[in-house]
């Protein structure tokens, strides 16, 4: 036995298409990982998917939704600092609230955040198959130095 039961396939991008969202819950089926993780707004759909299996398999598959909680805004002067950031450097940039209910969800309670999102090709992340590019992990340093340069001067 492999790892593949202890992989969360994950997709927690609000844009991201249906397609990608159910190509998502395939790839964890065909390749037998432990769950499929999505925002809030792709539940329905999910479920959706997994009702159509059992049916079609005849199967119960065990569902459980770990963490229902709406996104958490992050501080206005960091998330201004990281936009301003990007455009200083001339990079692509959209203002999010944090799903991660890991980072900024929790952190938020205690002290000021921010968060930046490196592109993955594909969009896959926390999985076998996630890769950045080098040139997306330099861009994203040099925006969160620049934006601390921002900041700093304020």
């Amino acid at each position: 036995m492999g790892i593949e039961h202890m992989i969360d396939h994950t997709m927690l991008k609000a844009d991201a298409s249906k397609n990608t969202i159910i190509r998502y819950c395939s790839e964890a089926r065909e390749h037998k990982f432990a769950s499929v993780c999505v925002n809030t707004c792709f539940v329905p759909l999910v479920a959706e998917k997994i009702a159509q299996v059992e049916k079609d398999y005849r199967v119960k598959v065990e569902q459980e939704v770990f963490s229902n909680t709406p996104p958490t805004p992050n501080t206005p002067a960091i998330m201004n600092a990281l936009t301003t950031g990007a455009k200083n450097l001339g990079l692509k940039s959209a203002v999010l609230p944090s799903g991660a209910g890991h980072d900024t969800m929790i952190f938020a309670k205690i002290w000021p955040t921010g968060m930046i999102f490196i592109p993955s090709h594909e969009g896959y992340t926390h999985s076998p198959r996630e890769y950045t590019d080098p040139r997306n992990l330099a861009n994203g340093a040099d925006l969160i130095a620049e934006a601390i340069r921002i900041l700093d001067a304020q």
